[in-house]
């Protein structure tokens, strides 16, 4: 952690999707100890009310679906009426269920693709609309390992995060001229402190799932899992990185792990 007011990230204002609990909590966190203006975007009042109760700083909590446009514009409004202009966006909201394509209800196919691209896609079009007119801007889009590799079970979740890889590069290109930078963080398995995986899921699937991703070798290649804190560093740095400098893709994996 740099001294706040060092890093050039104090008094900026950012929004970080899903930043009232999991990786993005801790994300929210860490730019707030860089000084930075930090709202936090979900769903539920009652959780966003309660991490930002937990963290220290000039945080703003606002309720956001981030799957409707409508509630993505009413949002940002409320950050530019609560903090100022944004010049930093972490989209970092993500939905993550299990189910093998065939069998996928629709409900099930529209919350993975609309959560995990088209809200991406929603923030950012209100985010660099902003930047565009200050002339600066960071977005930070988190994806997964799993672009690579597509575990069992996750092929949805694995499509929508190589789709946003492609989005960003785009954009990096189509957004540059106007002073916005464009980068990756395609993460490894983050282990949040007292949180399980799969927990939320089905038991009759998860068992399933973990069936087959154990017999692929899939978990094993994943390793112990990054610590959230470590993942919550590196969003600093691609932000701390000089104007004439970026960083396309970071991808972050638990180090006891050798790649094969």
């Amino acid at each position: 952690m740099t001294v706040s007011g060092e890093s050039g990230l104090s008094g900026r204002v950012a929004v970080v999707t899903g930043g009232h609990d999991g990786v993005g909590y801790y994300i929210a966190e860490a730019l707030l100890d860089e000084g930075m203006r930090v709202a936090l975007l979900a769903r539920r009042n009652e959780v966003l009310q309660r991490a930002a109760g937990k963290l220290a700083g000039d945080v703003l909590p606002v309720v956001c679906d981030i799957r409707d446009p409508d509630s993505v514009r009413a949002a940002f409004a409320r950050v530019d009426e609560g903090l100022g202009n944004v010049s930093v966006l972490v989209n970092n909201a993500a939905t993550i269920s299990i189910y093998r394509i065939a069998d996928a209800s629709d409900e099930e196919l529209h919350a993975t693709v609309e959560t995990n691209l088209l809200g991406v896609m929603y923030c950012i079009r209100e985010a660099a609309a902003r930047m565009r007119t200050a002339g600066l801007g960071d977005i930070v889009n988190i994806t997964s390992e799993a672009v690579l590799r597509p575990f069992p079970y996750l092929l949805g979740y694995s499509a929508t995060k190589a789709a946003v890889e492609t989005l960003s590069r785009g954009l990096k290109r189509e957004l540059a001229p106007l002073g916005i930078r464009v980068g990756v963080l395609r993460s490894g398995r983050v282990a949040v402190p007292d949180r399980q995986p799969g927990t939320r899921w089905d038991p009759e699937r998860a068992e399933a799932f973990f069936k087959e991703a154990y017999a692929g070798g899939f978990i094993e290649h994943e390793g112990d899992g990054i610590d959230p804190r470590t993942t919550a560093q590196s969003i600093v740095h691609m932000l701390c990185l000089p104007r004439d400098s970026s960083i396309d893709v970071l991808e972050l994996r638990d180090g006891g792990e050798i790649r094969e």
